[in-house]
């Protein structure tokens, strides 16, 4: 196993279960990859991964299973919209306040209302987590068929923001699977969650159960043969296994492995968006507009140029927070891009000037961190479900090389976790029979 991500965990564990032996590869110092989480001031930030979901079934069982079995605290229900220059209070549990918000207009509200019973008749039944549950919308184009969905207004002043706050995509280049998967979630609970002591207590956990990850071990080329893979390190040494899974995110398992079929190939080049995770401690509290009092954080819509989104931690988890603030900034690809090599400084700069412009605050933190995402999540263009639907169909006893890692997912953790586990089971099919 190449990679001690979730999605790694989650199919070493499973093949774990399965009888067979397992090794994790990972080349950092710890396990969880983009679960990320540091302190900060008297309390903890996640870097990485910010939410999960009542609907995470997956990360439940593996939760338990690596004896963290404890409930995952919800949210504040009330978020914020910044949209065409002015911020807007949302509630994702009760969409119809956007009709006095001044978010959408009264007919905009009524088109979003009449597409979101009909989402619901459609797609409630539909998996969260496996992205080959939604093919049927992989060839249509996400914008077009958010505005045919729930109106233009709807799709511009509330699907886009979501999307490019939650995801860093663009509806101009996702397929339609991206915002229906996200509107999806709020069939089931609407309110976020998050592992108590940071969303990176539980891949470490697994990491730790398991037993078997090799730290600081860095895979330069992996090579299939017909009975064998040969791993080489970035130390020179070549290892050999029965078989190898690639838990990657594929940027970085491209590298590696140049994959066997088109479909192989297809996944492995599966464009990743970036962003970069500002954390900034406020010992003496954040005062937050009266719009925000209650809201765990804000999502953006084009209008603002730096910044993606933002998350109030005490908000998101009370045990987050000792005392006073942490504010969570996570920034556009294009400005993370353009940042890429700024010192930590500036970044922070840039950062608060911008929150001057959009919550009105002056306030300067006392404590901050930085964290580049070069590859922080995986594009939903057009084809990518397609082309992993054929990988699944196509297993069989000779495929010695496994693609995991969520550019096999949609992007959040619940999907990676389910990629690793479908490729552990599938691995084991393809040799028991």
């Amino acid at each position: 196993m190449i990679g001690a991500g979730i999605s790694g965990l989650a199919a070493a564990w499973r093949l774990r279960a399965l009888g067979w032996t397992v090794e994790v590869l990972e080349a950092g110092d710890t396990a969880g990859g983009r679960m990320a989480t540091r302190r900060l001031m008297n309390g903890i930030a996640d870097l990485g991964a910010q939410f999960g979901s009542r609907g995470y079934h997956r990360l439940k069982q593996l939760s338990r299973a690596a004896g963290l079995a404890g409930p995952c605290p919800a949210a504040s229900p009330d978020a914020g919209l910044w949209v065409d220059g002015a911020l807007h209070h949302f509630a994702p549990a009760a969409p119809w306040r956007l009709a006095w918000s001044g978010a959408l207009s009264p007919m905009g509200w009524l088109r979003l209302g009449a597409g979101h019973l009909a989402f619901a008749r459609r797609y409630r039944t539909r998996a969260l987590a496996d992205p080959t549950a939604w093919v049927d919308l992989d060839a249509h184009p996400a914008r077009p068929w958010g505005a045919a969905q729930f109106g233009p207004q709807a799709t511009e002043r509330l699907l886009a923001p979501m999307v490019a706050g939650l995801f860093f995509d663009d509806l101009n280049t996702a397929a339609a699977a991206l915002p229906a998967i996200l509107w999806r979630f709020r069939l089931d609970d609407p309110r976020l969650r998050s592992f108590p002591g940071g969303n990176q207590r539980l891949p470490q956990a697994l990491a730790d159960a398991l037993g078997c990850v090799r730290y600081r071990t860095e895979v330069t080329r992996v090579r299939e043969a017909t009975d064998e893979v040969t791993v080489t390190l970035a130390n020179g040494r070549k290892e050999r296994a029965a078989h190898v899974v690639l838990a990657l995110p594929a940027p970085c398992a491209r590298p590696l492995w140049d994959g066997r079929t088109e479909a192989e190939r297809t996944l492995l080049a599966t464009p990743y968006t970036r962003t970069i995770v500002v954390a900034l401690g406020y010992p003496g509290g954040f005062t937050r507009p009266r719009v925000l009092a209650r809201s765990y954080g804000v999502l953006m819509d084009a209008t603002e140029p730096l910044l993606a989104a933002l998350s109030f931690e005490s908000r998101k988890n009370p045990d987050r927070v000792d005392r006073g603030e942490i504010l969570l900034v996570l920034l556009k690809p294009e400005a993370a891009a353009a940042l890429e090599a700024a010192p930590d400084a500036e970044i922070q700069a840039q950062v608060e000037h911008a929150l001057h412009r959009v919550l009105g605050t002056s306030a300067r933190a006392t404590d901050a961190a930085v964290a580049h995402w070069r590859h922080a999540m995986p594009t939903t263009r057009p084809g990518r479900l397609a082309a992993l639907q054929e990988y699944r169909a196509s297993a069989s006893p000779g495929r010695r090389v496994w693609l995991a890692g969520d550019g096999l997912a949609f992007p959040f953790s619940e999907s990676a976790a389910e990629a690793g586990w479908q490729t552990a089971e599938a691995l084991h099919r393809a040799v028991t029979g």
